[in-house]
């Protein structure tokens, strides 16, 4: 039980020390031969940085492109430091590199830019989520007398985002290849984030369409949705906003 103990122990040392290019190689770390693993270490520290930190490019493209490769860098390493991997896949590192990006002060005149990273960490989430055969809008007419008392089911890959800024525009525009000069980053917009097969998508909706979307995805009945989207948008075109969940894929069936 004790060496067990001190195996463990010495995992932790390591680990720490392996993000903490301020402390020394842990006690009882050493080269082949018993010598000293100083040079050793420090590449296998160099290297897991970097990996960590070319992980988080590949999960943050937009973030990594509007800030450029060596501001990224920083950043990424500066967050790699603070927040080590919890978990063995790769994939979910990074969940609270949004939250990390708010406080890290170099960024902070870009206010959309923890915004884009949400988006982008859910659009990950929606690549990797569960598959589902999306609802057919066929099946909404089929027997169903009174359409205001429908519930649905969420499809296993929808997530829905509400912004301070125009992040669902920069990361539809950046995604696409499309310049984002002229476009002003200060309103709030609101986004869909779905998958119906391979590819991931985003779709802006307005406030009212995200009211309705999340009283929906949390078993309201269309009726209710509606009052609630209502409630936000007066003018809201309720149609549009399910036709715009309905091709996206939003829901998987209709709810009981």
């Amino acid at each position: 039980m004790r060496a067990r103990d001190e195996s463990e122990a010495l995992q932790d040392r390591f680990s720490a020390a392996l993000l903490d290019p301020d402390r020394a190689v842990p006690a009882g770390v050493t080269a082949p031969r018993g010598g000293a693993a100083n040079r050793r270490f420090a590449v296998y520290r160099n290297n897991v940085v970097v990996g960590l930190v070319a992980a988080l490019g590949e999960i943050f493209p937009t973030v990594r492109r509007l800030v450029g490769d060596s501001a990224f860098r920083a950043v990424a390493e500066a967050f790699v430091r603070e927040s080590p991997p919890r978990s063995p896949l790769l994939f979910r590192y990074g969940e609270s590199f949004p939250a990390f990006l708010e406080t890290f002060a170099p960024f902070a005149r870009l206010t959309y830019l923890p915004d884009v990273a949400r988006i982008e960490r859910l659009w990950l989430d929606s690549w990797h989520a569960g598959d589902a055969e999306p609802l057919d809008a066929a099946q909404l007419s089929a027997g169903n007398a009174d359409p205001t008392r429908l519930t649905f089911m969420q499809h296993p890959a929808v997530r829905i985002v509400a912004c301070r800024t125009a992040a669902v525009s920069i990361v539809m525009r950046d995604r696409a290849g499309v310049s984002l000069a002229g476009l002003d980053p200060r309103p709030a917009e609101w986004g869909l984030v779905t998958r119906r097969t391979v590819a991931v998508e985003l779709n802006r909706l307005s406030c009212g369409g995200h009211a309705i979307l999340a009283a929906l995805l949390q078993g309201e009945t269309l009726g209710e949705a509606s009052a609630e989207g209502l409630k936000r948008q007066p003018d809201l075109d309720i149609a549009g906003t399910l036709t715009t969940a309905l091709v996206a894929g939003a829901f998987a069936a209709i709810g009981s």
